[in-house]
């Protein structure tokens, strides 16, 4: 909720300074122009007072002094005949001069009214001009503005997001590793309490059970611990882990169910950690079975190489995820189950793609073919 009263405030923030930027830029051009028009009205009342002057020094001012010290683009017209041109980059001799001259005169008009000069009853003449070269380049000012905040707020979003991502980050290592600590001491006692029950002479075969139980304790300890912190890894046969893991699920799936968990393909070899990849698999077969609860699920692993990537295809047949849950369904606390955590694929995700730089989604899902893919990159392949 924070972060999204950030990501508003800053946006809020950007749309009042475009605002006030546009408006300056208008408000500053439109001054300018009228400078502009002010100045050319008074050089077009000297220039037509003067012009026919038989004195030679106003002559002079007027053609050496006043009209070279216009800077805005000029063009005088008399009788729809090119008379003078100021500051217009084309030259006389140009192919087409007239046409292009044409173009810049009307261009000019739609901005500026000519003013007229009236030599007589049949001849007089209009003067054409334009912007300053200032608003030329006062124009692009909001431009490179707006570029200029857009590059600021997208560098403080990120700032926010890698923040946010490492408080995420320290949440996870924090509580994997004390959930790891907090299991440790029991598993400890129980392992102690099994050694004086073998003593005590009890049934061997509740004892193995017991023990199987703790094992399994263990390796949830393990998985926290290794989830909170740097694993070291090792070769893994993805297809020989994926049926290890198929083995201990369907070894406590209840009697009565007809479930069918199979692993093709091919064996590929990653380095990563065993423990974590195959809680990542776990967690899929879990979601998979559950979306087959009420029929003959068919659930299949499908390992494959492809574009030199390790892919691993959980197929099933259940009753599929809905287009606009395909992202959600990895965030932490999504769950469709009446008392899910929304902790399982959260938790795949981050083994796949934290720890080991992979990516997960789903591939394809709808009524009797759901697909979600992991990619393990080929930095991980053992060839």
């Amino acid at each position: 909720m924070i972060k999204q009263n950030y990501k508003l405030l800053l946006v809020s923030l950007g749309l009042i300074i475009i605002l006030i930027t546009f408006s300056l830029n208008h408000y500053l051009i439109s001054e300018i122009r009228n400078d502009a028009r002010t100045q050319i009205e008074q050089i077009t009342k000297i220039y037509s007072e003067k012009v026919n002057s038989s004195n030679v020094e106003e002559l002079t001012v007027i053609l050496e002094v006043l009209l070279p010290s216009i800077t805005f683009p000029l063009i005088i017209t008399t009788n729809d005949e090119i008379y003078a041109v100021r500051n217009i980059n084309i030259p006389p001799n140009t192919p087409n001069y007239k046409k292009q001259v044409s173009k810049i005169i009307n261009r000019m008009d739609s901005y500026f009214t000519p003013i007229p000069i009236e030599w007589s009853s049949n001849s007089f003449s209009l003067v054409h001009f334009g912007d300053p070269d200032l608003i030329q380049k006062i124009q692009w000012i909001p431009y490179i503005q707006i570029g200029i905040l857009a590059i600021f707020i997208s560098l403080i979003l990120f700032t926010l997001h890698l923040i946010s991502n490492h408080e995420k980050d320290k949440l996870w290592v924090g509580m994997t590793r004390e959930t790891a600590h907090q299991l440790g001491t029991p598993i400890s006692s129980l392992l102690g309490w099994i050694d004086l029950l073998r003593d005590e002479k009890i049934d061997s075969q509740v004892i193995n059970s017991m023990n199987l139980d703790i094992h399994r304790l263990k390796e949830i300890a393990d998985r926290f611990y290794k989830i909170g912190s740097k694993p070291k890894f090792i070769e893994i046969d993805l297809m020989d882990l994926s049926i290890e893991i198929c083995e201990y699920i369907k070894n406590r799936l209840p009697s009565n169910t007809e479930m069918k968990l199979n692993v093709i393909g091919d064996h590929i070899h990653i380095m990563g950690a065993k423990t974590l990849i195959g809680w990542a698999i776990e967690n899929l077969l879990k979601n998979s079975i559950d979306a087959c609860k009420d029929i003959k699920g068919d659930i299949k692993i499908n390992l494959s190489i492809e574009n030199d990537m390790a892919i691993l295809d959980v197929i099933d047949n259940g009753m599929g995820i809905k287009k606009s849950e395909w992202n959600n369904i990895f965030s932490a606390g999504f769950s469709k189950k009446n008392k899910g955590w929304g902790l399982g694929l959260s938790l795949t995700k981050r083994i796949i793609e934290n720890i080991h730089l992979g990516k997960i989604g789903v591939l394809k899902s709808e009524a009797n073919n759901t697909i979600i893919r992991i990619n393990l990159p080929l930095n991980n392949l053992i060839k």
